[in-house]
């Protein structure tokens, strides 16, 4: 009886697994679909790259889904590779052109703007209208948009000592990181910020909540990571100012 349980058990993990491949297969497809349909950049190519070499291989495991994607994701991979060519080596060095003169503008540019260096988000948000209209400045900062937060009505998001934070691009800013991903073939880092912001208010975002368990299934221990959504409260801020990698623009200049 125990055992005849226990497989009962082992059945419904299987089948819960065969249903969770489906699902991701057909989000990878309609990953692909996009790729397919877009003009990528080398960061992009290079993330598709190790999207089907490590996530599909990781996620579905010797499942039959994986063959098919990866090999769908390599063709596109290789139109790209094969288009790229002197454009790509003129792309590189640009980037590297702007990426220094961007380290060596923005000194200058930022002592222009009068910026309080200390923000506290939890004050921000506990009491908004004190704090409406102030412009700060954070430095070294990375971009959780993505990764901590999900993408939408926001361009960047942090969370300082435990308050998320979110912000918007001023139009020169977004306009700026477009021109350069256009022009440079790379995508917006997410790394190592320098911010002006505006206070505007508060909102809210949503978060990503990570959480894990795990048992023993035929002596295997299991583990089963899963992530959650919530939308949790926030001040927003208006990113006036902004030095990234090859980005230093002042929106007020």
């Amino acid at each position: 009886m125990g055992s005849t349980k226990l497989r009962g058990l082992v059945d419904k993990i299987t089948a819960m697994r065969d249903k969770g491949y489906a699902r991701f297969a057909a989000s990878a497809k309609k990953i692909l679909d996009e790729a397919e349909g877009m003009a990528l950049t080398q960061d992009s190519r290079d993330r598709l790259e190790r999207f089907a070499d490590d996530d599909l291989r990781l996620t579905l495991g010797n499942s039959p889904l994986v063959k098919p994607l990866q090999n769908r994701a390599h063709e596109i991979i290789a139109k790209f590779d094969k288009a790229s060519g002197a454009a790509s080596a003129d792309a590189e060095a640009l980037f590297d052109k702007m990426t220094s003169d961007a380290a060596t503008n923005w000194p200058g540019m930022v002592e222009k703007v009068k910026a309080e260096e200390s923000f506290d988000a939890a004050s921000a948000l506990d009491d908004a209208d004190s704090f409406k209209g102030r412009t700060f400045r954070l430095k070294g900062v990375n971009n959780r948009m993505g990764w901590d937060f999900k993408p939408g009505d926001y361009n960047f998001a942090i969370e300082i000592n435990g308050t998320p934070v979110a912000g918007k691009y001023d139009d020169k800013i977004k306009q700026a990181i477009a021109d350069m991903t256009e022009t440079t073939r790379h995508e917006m880092t997410d790394e190592d910020y320098d911010v002006l912001f505006v206070v505007e208010g508060t909102c809210k975002i949503v978060q990503f909540v990570d959480s894990e368990g795990s048992g023993t299934v035929d002596g295997v221990d299991v583990t089963i990571k899963s992530r959650s959504e919530q939308r949790v409260p926030a001040p927003l801020i208006r990113i006036i100012g902004l030095h990234a990698g090859p980005i230093g623009v002042i929106a007020t200049e």
